[in-house]
């Protein structure tokens, strides 16, 4: 039921990522989705962009039983030790899951698995912004969101925290980009 509950609001997001942030798709061929769960997102960009090849990366438990559709498979695995490489790494509304020591460990794995010259690593978070917590009409829902994740020791984070974050794990370019939803689009290189 947590899978199917998590499924319904990821094609929400993932439609604002198609509809706002397409351009971080430009180049891309293959995407790994990491933490993708049973493929709702894999196969929402699959159906924008259908030269993408996603291969959907999740806990042995989650994938097993998943159907492969044209474009979508599935592997499972740990994202504490290795990420599948490809063109582009996904990682949708995990990272606020994980303080930052954990969180490094996934970027760092994120890194080793794209290519250092074209290779990108696709967030997909909120974006905290210090500037606007009080007056912005999001401001409960970021609260709430924000004290969900700290009761399991993850955390949402500032664009500076982000930014920092990345660059200890060896990413040295970085851009946000805000869509239709909770979440923002952090698209970040070596």
């Amino acid at each position: 039921m947590f899978n199917e509950g998590m499924a319904g609001s990821a094609r929400i997001t993932a439609q604002a990522l198609a509809n706002g942030a397409a351009e971080a798709f430009d180049g891309v061929r293959t995407v790994v989705d990491v933490g993708g769960g049973l493929g709702t997102v894999a196969r929402e960009i699959s159906r924008a962009f259908p030269w993408i090849t996603c291969t959907v990366f999740d806990l042995p438990y989650v994938v097993k039983g998943c159907l492969e559709t044209d474009g979508v498979n599935f592997l499972a695995g740990d994202m504490f030790a290795f990420v599948p490489r490809a063109d582009a790494v996904l990682l949708m509304r995990i990272l606020h899951d994980w303080g930052d020591e954990k969180a490094l460990d996934v970027l760092r794995r994120c890194k080793e698995a794209i290519d250092q010259e074209k290779g990108k690593l696709i967030i997909v978070e909120i974006v905290v912004n210090e500037d606007e917590l009080k007056d912005d009409e999001m401001h409960h829902a970021r609260l709430a969101s924000d004290i969900l994740m700290m009761a399991y020791g993850g955390k949402e984070r500032t664009e500076k925290e982000w930014r920092n974050l990345l660059l200890q794990a060896g990413f040295t370019r970085c851009n946000i980009t805000r869509i239709m939803a909770l979440q923002h689009v952090i698209e970040a290189r070596p």
